[in-house]
Formats: structure tokens, C-alpha cells, sequence
């Protein structure tokens, strides 16, 4: 789980890595609970109780499909399937070790990286330290993904953020220790399989990612934080107020205005597409994004330059109970009903039923839609006419 009372937490390092500006941005605009950060929570309460019952032999409480979690989400087979896995990883992992003793642990506890930097902190799903695996000690880092978007467990900034507090809480130097990177994502079907590790040392750690993360962290909290964007704009909630995501978005626009050569090597042709395909959903969520928040402007009176709202026609749906739409359609010697299930309110007209009657039996809800302005409206506005 993520530190969210951080202003440099460990579960966004691989933005404010990259985007040193992202941590100021934030505190300006928090970013709001959401459906997938409210099921996280509740999966990672579920997979915390798991493994606390099977580390003691099977006593403890649990949450199950039905039960509702601490902060009122409802747990599904999905959350239980998800939680389960990574219970059950790491409780492998802790069996085989815990007979040789001296094995420390933690579950969904916070910790501080001042390697990195003072004001960094999060809380780890998990981990376990093995002072004595073999002939090199071992520390394994768990991290539990419920989402579909695959997590690389490769250089993962979030758990090379996490191991800097962990080696500080541990006091440990030694540049052998290995270093277990552990993603345990059931539902994100990719040919690397449902867990995922990457093994490296303290020492790689210590000597390269520490440094980075470090001096990203020092320029983030200092005055020449720069605004910088990349891949990791995907899954930055900023996009829509960031702008160095509402340039390079329109530089991307423009960019699919250049003419496009016809033959390409395969290489040439492949790294294009992967271009395109990066822009387009760019563009699709500064779309959306700025799309919303016209919408709610316009609603709350607030006129913007060029766009307006329109209604929509929307689907005539029956607004009466089955058994009395049948029961006014054998009136008119109509059968309303196809394979048990009724005909459409346009279907029952064109068969003969009255529009004033199905007036009372059905309805047209309309919506509203984002529509620009004619180009002549347009001109007016910005010209003050």
C-alpha cells in the first residue's frame, strides 16, 4: 500500500523519479478515493488477515465474499482471490525459512526512508528479512496488486523506495544481500505469470537506485523542481492540470498532422506505432479529463469559450412493470413479447399501439452531451462581439 500522508511516497516514486515537480503539484491537487484505491485497501485488509492467521496456525479472524471491510467496501471472490495469492507467497516463503530462526518480518506497517529523504515514507504490503538464506542474507519485498494494468517487478521504484527504509530500520550494509523484488498481481494475464520477482543485491541498490531516488527526492523538495513528462503520466491523476502534460499533448496532436513515410523498415514500423499508440492515450485522457470538467462548468453557469451542452435523445425505455405492458398490448390484440422478453416502446408503435398510449407506458430519458459551438459563435466570444 502507498504512504498517502507522504509528500514523497514510495507508491508514486516512479513519477516524482522522473516528474521532480509531481510532489508539489499533489499537495495542491490530492487525489480523491476512487472505486480501484478503495478496493485496494479492502484486498490488502483481507490478504493482512490471511497471513496473520497463518502465521499463527490457523487462529485469527478473516474477512470472506460478503463480510464488509473497515472501510465499507464489500469483499468479492475477486478481492479473496487476489488477497489469497499473496497470503499465500509470502507464508511459503516464511515457512520454509522460520525453522532456522531469526527471521524478522512485517505486515502492513509503515516505514520511514531517510536515505532518501526525511519527508519519505509508506507502508509496505509485506516483507521478511533471512539473515542466514544459504550463504547470503535475503531480503524479499512483497508488493499486492489488485488492478489489470501490469506492475514490472524489474526495477520497481516503489520497492527500491521501500528497501532504502526497511535497510535503514534493519541496519543493514552488508552489499551482498540479495534482494527479492516480489509483485503478486493475479489479474493482470500477462505471459510473466501472476508473481513476479526480480533478484538484485544491496550493493546495486546502494551504489545506483538509492543515489537517483535520492537526488530526484532532494530536487523535488527544493526550489528547481521540474515538471516532466513521460510513460509514467498514465497513471498520474495531475494530467489534466499539468502543464507539461497539456503541452506535450498538443505536441503530440500536431504530430500526427506530419505526413507519415509509406515504407518503413519492420523496426521503424513498430517503434511508430508504439509512438501513436502512447499519444492516442495520452490524448484520450486529456480529453476525458478536460471533457468532465467543461460539463460540470457549464452545469454550475460558468460559459466556456467554444463548447456547450445539448441534449440528447436517449433510448425509450418502458417505464411500467412487464405483466402490465403485456397485459395493454393484448388490448389491442398485440402480443409486446419475443422470447419472454418485451419488444422495444418503437417496436410496439410500428405494431399498431397508439403514441398517446404508450406516452403513459414508456418514456424518452435525455441526457446531455458536449457539443462546440459554431465556428461564427466561437469568433464572437473571443472577439468580445
Amino acid at each position: 500500500m502507498s504512504g498517502e500522508h507522504s509528500i514523497l511516497p514510495p507508491s508514486s516514486a516512479h513519477i516524482w523519479r522522473w516528474c521532480t515537480a509531481w510532489p508539489q503539484q499533489a499537495q495542491q491537487f490530492p487525489q480523491p478515493e476512487t472505486e480501484d484505491t478503495l478496493k485496494g485497501t479492502a484486498i490488502h485488509q483481507v490478504g493482512a488477515l490471511l497471513i496473520g492467521r497463518g502465521m499463527r496456525g490457523g487462529i485469527g479472524s478473516v474477512l470472506t465474499v460478503g463480510d464488509q471491510a473497515s472501510n465499507g467496501v464489500i469483499i468479492t471472490q475477486e478481492m479473496v482471490e487476489c488477497a489469497e495469492l499473496w497470503a499465500s507467497v509470502f507464508l511459503k516463503e516464511y515457512n520454509s525459512r522460520i525453522t532456522k530462526g531469526g527471521i524478522q518480518h512485517q505486515v502492513e506497517l509503515p516505514v520511514w526512508c531517510p536515505s532518501i529523504h526525511a519527508r519519505s515514507m509508506g507502508t509496505p504490503d509485506s516483507w521478511l528479512y533471512d539473515p542466514d538464506h544459504g550463504r547470503k542474507p535475503t531480503l524479499i519485498i512483497y508488493d499486492c496488486k489488485g488492478g489489470h494494468v501490469h506492475i514490472n517487478a524489474f526495477e520497481n521504484w516503489q520497492e527500491i523506495n521501500y528497501t532504502s527504509g526497511i535497510a535503514d530500520k534493519l541496519g543493514l550494509t552488508d552489499p551482498s544481500t540479495e534482494v527479492w523484488f516480489c509483485i503478486v498481481q493475479p489479474f493482470s494475464y500477462h505471459s510473466d505469470g501472476p508473481v513476479r520477482t526480480w533478484k538484485t543485491t544491496l550493493g546495486a541498490l546502494q551504489q545506483r537506485y538509492w543515489p537517483e531516488l535520492a537526488a530526484a527526492a532532494a530536487e523535488a523538495m527544493g526550489p528547481n523542481a521540474k515538471l516532466q513528462t513521460g510513460h509514467h503520466c498514465r497513471r498520474c491523476h495531475l494530467r489534466v492540470n499539468c502543464p507539461a502534460a497539456l503541452q506535450c499533448g498538443m505536441a503530440l496532436h500536431e504530430t500526427t498532422m506530419i505526413p507519415v513515410m509509406q515504407r518503413m523498415s519492420p523496426e521503424a514500423l513498430g517503434l511508430q506505432y508504439a509512438i501513436v499508440d502512447r499519444a492516442m492515450e495520452q490524448m484520450t485522457a486529456l480529453s476525458t479529463g478536460f471533457g468532465e470538467q467543461i460539463k460540470a462548468l457549464i452545469k454550475a453557469g460558468t460559459p466556456v469559450p467554444g463548447w456547450c451542452l445539448q441534449p440528447t435523445a436517449g433510448r425509450e425505455k418502458w417505464v411500467k412493470p412487464p405483466k402490465e405492458v403485456k397485459a395493454m398490448g393484448n388490448l389491442f390484440g398485440i402480443n409486446l413479447a419475443k422470447d419472454d422478453e418485451l419488444i422495444t416502446p418503437n417496436q410496439a408503435r410500428k405494431a399498431g399501439v397508439p403514441n398517446e398510449i404508450l406516452a403513459v407506458y414508456s418514456e424518452r430519458r435525455t441526457g446531455l452531451e458536449l457539443v462546440p459551438e459554431s465556428t461564427d459563435r466561437v469568433r464572437q466570444i473571443f472577439q468580445g462581439a
